[in-house]
């Protein structure tokens, strides 16, 4: 359809349109509505942060190839990209022209602009500069000057016909709603080119003219329309949530349904960003959680029913749904489908499970949050010690849920060091220990294989010998004072830590006396299970210092912490257990309670020391690695998650049937039979943007 030409019959100036549950494509005929499989397109590779967009061409066209196979029908952006974006789109699409790619183009709403008060009208001309911009770009008509922070260049490609719609802004605060209806109380009532909206709020008001100004500039300029949403978040639904714990997730609302389409051809959608655990109510709300699927409770689901109800006669399409396969739950939720705490093959499936609860509540679609891992992205329960924003970008925190969200990740060794080697005669054979861009590794060699059940100690002592518990939780004494020790057995490894260095309750300000965040030395203090605090209600603890144990002989989980084999044991912890503030660094926590900034210092290296079977064996050094300032070649770090093959099994299950353009042949001279060329046939001008194969049946 895009790329060949049609009969001028078939020609329509609105190519994508809405029905009332789904974006619908002009087939020629009729529009035709279609499930959106999309994937959303975050480009902050590791050692950048997201102004930068410092992804290549190389990589997009590795990328896109790559997104199609696993299913994917659409790719998001939330703002514009360099040429180099278009470009490579355009020359894949041009390559694929019955399977192209299409993107929503996200116009990004500022948040830091100066002088901007939370009132949104502030924001209005500039908006709408960057509305113009963006309409401008993809239809490859504009040249934008350096600048800092956002992209520039020449855009000279046009990829109009691949853009499915515009999703405008972001996920405002509720803060903002209040204050911008506050500041504009006579503002009640729009009326546009193509959009109306009355008895409505100042910030309604303002979204409708945001929208009929997108619709309104594509019109004039280039004499098309397409649909358009603003970006929304269930923290400003129109509903009301009883059941919500923290009263201020549901003190604000923008409700666009009231909007009335004068003259859209090509319609609104109503586009959120919505997940299972965030607000609370969407987990804790008692109607919800009378909603079932086939695996179980799904308030998710009772959640999106609910949301589509209110917006029945407009598609609703959840622009970010996903889980996140980090080590650490950030929230648990009653569906358990958790923020966090999946390995890579669990996030794949429960993203299946997300994409099937968007599909059977009625919605027009889902875009995955995201393709890839991205490192500059802090998380609640991880920011007390991972505050350092210019080294958060060089290191991957296992532990953080919104660094895991990703189908593409990225790992490497930076070093790996013998650390000793031991005579035959004893159980230990020698010690390794490794730096990863995520963990610190140890490798034990073993003399002959552990015993069953088996016990061994290992004594981790992260800075300053003089710092530190001298007793073991099980009562031997460690040669060099420890803040970490770590149990492991045939079937179980618990990683402890002191009680002056433990920081359970930290976010939440509950901490006990004795827990200092900072070492001291100890002789038969208290040691406590690596612990953190996930929602606000008693029980929800988990104990992230029960590593996952798993053997060589078994397919490996990205959650393993110990590997058992009968020749070594592999252990690897991710950083954020360790308390780390800066493994680039080698900086570690170490801070004062009675002050209010946070104080860390540079460790002088770590020793490690492991007892088994009543003998120490310890290493006549403290391991020091290299420190590092940036990230040399992300891309040769790149690989395919688990979940992104998981993705790929599943997606064909949401696919929507081929688009048959109608063909018109007019044969003369005889009675046939008439051949009609390939090139020429019945599948020349059809599309399946799904890429199922296609055939003609005469």
């Amino acid at each position: 359809m895009w790329t060949l030409p049609l009969v001028a019959e078939t020609y329509n100036y609105y190519p994508f349109s809405t029905d009332s549950s789904h974006i619908t494509i002009w087939n020629g005929s009729e529009y035709v509505p279609f499930f959106i499989k999309g994937v959303n397109l975050g480009i902050a590779v590791p050692g950048t942060f997201p102004g930068e967009m410092a992804a290549t061409r190389e990589a997009y066209d590795r990328w896109f190839p790559l997104i199609k196979e696993a299913g994917f029908n659409v790719i998001r952006l939330y703002t514009l990209h360099y040429p180099r974006f278009y470009e490579a789109l355009h020359d894949y699409n041009l390559a694929h022209p019955q399977n192209p790619l299409l993107f929503i183009q996200g116009v990004w709403l500022e948040e830091e602009l100066e002088g901007y008060e939370q009132d949104l009208y502030f924001l209005t001309e500039s908006f709408q500069h960057e509305i113009e911009e963006n309409i401008d770009c993809l239809h490859g008509n504009r040249v934008i000057a350096e600048r800092r922070g956002k992209a520039y260049g020449t855009y000279a490609t046009d990829v109009s016909e691949w853009c499915l719609g515009y999703i405008i802004g972001r996920e405002v605060y509720g803060e903002e709603v209040l204050v911008t209806n506050e500041n504009n109380p006579l503002e009640i009532a729009y009326t546009g080119n193509h959009f109306s909206i009355a008895n409505a709020s100042a910030t309604e008001v303002w979204y409708t003219r945001m929208l009929d100004h997108t619709v309104h500039y594509e019109h004039i300029s280039y004499q098309t329309q397409r649909p358009v949403a603003n970006s929304s978040w269930p923290t400003l639904d129109p509903m009301r949530h009883p059941d919500e714990v923290f009263p201020s997730e549901d003190t604000a609302s923008v409700d666009l349904s009231k909007i009335v389409q004068i003259n859209a051809p090509a319609g609104l959608f109503i586009s959120y960003h919505a997940y299972p655990y965030y607000p609370g109510f969407i987990s804790e709300e008692s109607t919800y959680q009378m909603t079932y699927d086939e695996y179980g409770p799904n308030s998710y689901l009772g959640y999106l029913k609910d949301l589509k109800s209110h917006y029945e006669g407009l598609p609703l399409i959840i622009a970010e749904y996903g889980v996140p396969s980090s080590w650490v739950v950030a929230h648990y939720t009653s569906s358990g489908m958790n923020h966090g705490g999946f390995d890579e093959y669990h996030q794949g499936l429960t993203n299946i499970r997300l994409l099937q609860s968007v599909k059977a509540s009625g919605s027009g679609g889902g875009i995955q949050f995201s393709w890839i891992d991205e490192w500059f992205k802090r998380t609640w329960i991880t920011d007390p010690i991972d505050y350092i924003a210019d080294s958060r970008i060089l290191w991957h925190n296992a532990a953080a849920a919104e660094q895991n969200y990703g189908l593409v990740g990225f790992k490497d060794v930076l070093q790996s060091d013998t650390l000793a080697v031991f005579d035959s005669s004893g159980g230990i054979g020698y010690l390794k220990s490794s730096v990863t861009y995520a963990y610190f590794e140890m490798e034990i060699g073993l003399n002959n294989p552990l015993d069953l059940p088996g016990e061994m100690w290992i004594a981790l002592d992260t800075y300053d010998e003089n710092l530190g518990e001298s007793i073991l939780p099980q009562g031997n004494t460690i040669p060099s004072r420890a803040e970490f020790s770590l149990r492991l057995t045939n079937y179980a490894a618990t990683l402890y830590v002191i009680e002056a260095y433990d920081i359970f309750g930290i976010w939440h300000h509950f901490s006990g006396p004795n827990q200092l965040f900072h070492s001291v030395p100890t002789d038969g203090a208290p040691w406590e299970i690596v612990r953190v605090r996930n929602n606000a209600f008693h029980s929800d603890v988990q104990y992230i210092g029960q590593l996952q144990v798993n053997y060589d002989f078994q397919p490996s989980s990205s959650k393993d912490g110990v590997i058992i084999g009968d020749e070594k044991i592999t252990v690897r912890i991710p950083w954020f257990y360790l308390n780390m503030v800066a493994p680039n660094q080698m900086r570690v926590f170490h801070d004062d309670r009675e002050t209010p900034e946070k104080e860390d210092l540079i460790s002088d290296g770590f020793e490690v020391s492991v007892f088994y079977k009543d003998q120490w064996y310890v290493p006549t050094k403290r391991y020091v690695w290299d420190s590092w300032h940036w990230i040399p070649e992300w891309q040769e770090m790149e690989y395919l998650k688990t979940s992104y093959y998981v993705m790929k099994d599943n997606l064909g299950d949401f696919n929507t049937p081929a688009f048959a353009v109608r063909d018109t042949f007019r044969f003369s001279g005889g009675g046939g039979p008439f051949n009609v060329e390939a090139s020429e046939g019945l599948l020349v001008n059809d599309f399946d943007i799904d890429g199922d194969y296609m055939i003609s049946l005469v």
